[in-house]
C-alpha cells in the first residue's frame, strides 16, 4: 500500500484484524471534503498557528463533533473513549479500552493512541477487521491535542469506512 510504515495482524477466537499505518500527507490529500480531511488539514493549520501541537482551547472544528480520546491515564488501557459514535457493534462512549470486549482491538487502539500521544503527530491507520460479529474495513484518522500545560491529553479522531460494515449472524 502506498505510504506504509507498517503492518499488522491478530486473531482472537472469532475476531480477526489486519492495520495498517500509512503516512497521513499521502492518504488525506486523496479524499477531500471529508471529516477525515477535514481534521487533517485543521489539525495542519493550528499546528503550523501554534508551532506545534494544537492547544485544547484552540482546537476548534466547525460544524464537526468529533469523538476523543481521553489520554489522562498513564496506563494507555485506560485511555477513554469519549463521544464515540454508537454503530453496529455498539456504544462505547465513556468505556476505557481495557473494557472493550475484543483484547485484539482494545490493544491495538492503546498501541495507536500511546503512539499518537508519544509521536505528538497525528496516526492514519486502515483497519480491516471483524470484532462482536461485524466486518468492517475502515480508516482512522486520530490527531493529538494538548492541555494548557503542553501535556498531550486528547485524541480527536475521524473515521472513513471503506466499504460497509458487514453483519455475521447478529451483533453479540
Amino acid at each position: 500500500m502506498r505510504g506504509e510504515i507498517a503492518r499488522t495482524s491478530g486473531w482472537d477466537g472469532e475476531n480477526w484484524q489486519v492495520r495498517t499505518e500509512i503516512l497521513p500527507e499521502r492518504v488525506c490529500i486523496d479524499q477531500p471534503d471529508t471529516d477525515l480531511a477535514t481534521l487533517f488539514w485543521y489539525w495542519q493549520e493550528r499546528s503550523m498557528i501554534e508551532d506545534g501541537v494544537p492547544s485544547l482551547q484552540n482546537f476548534r472544528l466547525p460544524n464537526l463533533d468529533l469523538p476523543w480520546v481521553d489520554l489522562t491515564a498513564e496506563d494507555p488501557m485506560h485511555f477513554v473513549m469519549r463521544n464515540h459514535p454508537a454503530g453496529v457493534t455498539g456504544d462505547w462512549s465513556d468505556t476505557r479500552l481495557a473494557e472493550h470486549p475484543v483484547s485484539i482491538h482494545a490493544y491495538s487502539c492503546a498501541c495507536e493512541y500511546l503512539d499518537c500521544k508519544t509521536r505528538q503527530k497525528p496516526t492514519f491507520v486502515h483497519i480491516n477487521q471483524k470484532v462482536i460479529g461485524v466486518e468492517r474495513n475502515y480508516v482512522r484518522l486520530a490527531v493529538p491535542v494538548s492541555d494548557k500545560e503542553t501535556a498531550v491529553t486528547r485524541i480527536f479522531y475521524a473515521i472513513r469506512f471503506v466499504t460497509f460494515p458487514v453483519i455475521h449472524g447478529g451483533v453479540h
